[in-house]
């Protein structure tokens, strides 16, 4: 676990509920969003108890529980809220993070390419991982967008098509990159592919 003691604190001691400063830090650290989303979770479980508490105090007097309710609800409210956040902050987290290593595996693909020269097996070993990178940055962000616009809806159905088109020509560029290693002459280097364009990073 993070030896950070950030998000220490007694029970019933939410003096400050997580900020976006936080959850830009938690990306760097491990389990911090957990930590977050329990801690959130204990402080809405503490303010119903709470609630429930005052309310069976005052069973007689609804103008009471009204202010009661309110008071809490706004509470309550404000914590969902930031229990949301922080679940959308750790979903961007592991996002970049899939992102960074597609990036690196594509480097390595294009690395092994341009050091293959003669050797065919190499330059297609490097072109498949380029290729590869390519569409899983392809497939996650797709993912990513669709869901944010939600699936089923027109802006959802037009990224997924897109996202799968993307993947179709990466594969097809893939193909026809393996078939010109195949046809290169014995003074031939190695051929050059780019990566498939991504959709952008949500």
């Amino acid at each position: 676990f993070s030896s950070r003691r950030r998000h220490t604190r007694l029970q019933g001691d939410w003096s400050s509920d997580v900020c976006s400063s936080d959850l830009k830090k938690n990306a760097q650290y491990e389990f911090d969003f957990a930590e977050d989303i329990a801690r959130l979770e204990e402080k809405k479980t503490y303010l119903q108890q709470q609630r429930d508490l005052e309310l069976e105090a005052v069973k007689n007097d609804e103008q009471k529980k009204l202010e009661i309710k309110k008071k809490y609800g706004d509470q309550i409210n404000a914590v969902e809220k930031n229990i949301t956040d922080v679940q959308k902050a750790q979903l961007q987290a592991r996002v970049e993070l899939a992102n960074k290593i597609a990036d690196n595996f594509a480097m390595l693909g294009n690395f092994l390419q341009q050091v293959a020269g003669k050797n065919k097996g190499l330059a297609k070993a490097g072109l498949i991982i380029e290729q590869a990178a390519g569409i899983a940055k392809i497939v996650i962000n797709t993912q990513v967008a669709a869901s944010k616009a939600g699936y089923l809806t027109p802006m959802g159905i037009a990224t997924l098509v897109a996202g799968a088109l993307g993947v179709a020509t990466a594969i097809a560029a893939t193909v026809k990159g393996i078939r010109q290693i195949d046809a290169q002459d014995a003074t031939g280097g190695a051929t050059q592919n780019s990566s498939p364009s991504a959709p952008p990073e949500p």
